[in-house]
């Protein structure tokens, strides 16, 4: 199987390991693979929405994947997550979404 699953729907049908060389994860690689994502890694950002957590496990397309960077970094700016390890985690987390989603990848869960 491999990557084949996100080849297929990605328009330049570029391998996930090529477009992250040379990049770093931020909190998300503490858990995987700079190319991977862990939506559990947001159970341990303290003061954040129990529904923001929860939309960690949906399927995502590069837009849905956006806009929900852009919520999470909404409770970033208000103040929500005041403990400086949450607000790293959380930071990975949104640098790791708006990377992929700019770069025409999807969100599958995967359990």
């Amino acid at each position: 199987m491999g990557l084949d699953w996100c080849l297929d729907d990605h328009p330049e049908g570029k391998d996930p390991r090529d477009v992250v060389s040379g990049h770093t994860s931020r909190g998300v690689g503490l858990f995987t693979a700079p190319w991977d994502y862990r939506g559990k890694l947001l159970h341990y950002v303290s003061g954040l929405d129990p529904d923001l957590v929860s939309c960690a496990y949906n399927n995502m397309t590069p837009d849905e994947m956006s806009a929900y960077a852009d919520k999470l970094d909404a409770a970033l700016q208000d103040g929500s997550v005041t403990d400086p390890d949450s607000k790293y985690t959380l930071q990975g987390a949104i640098a790791w979404l708006r990377f992929w989603s700019g770069h025409g990848f999807s969100l599958y869960a995967w359990y």
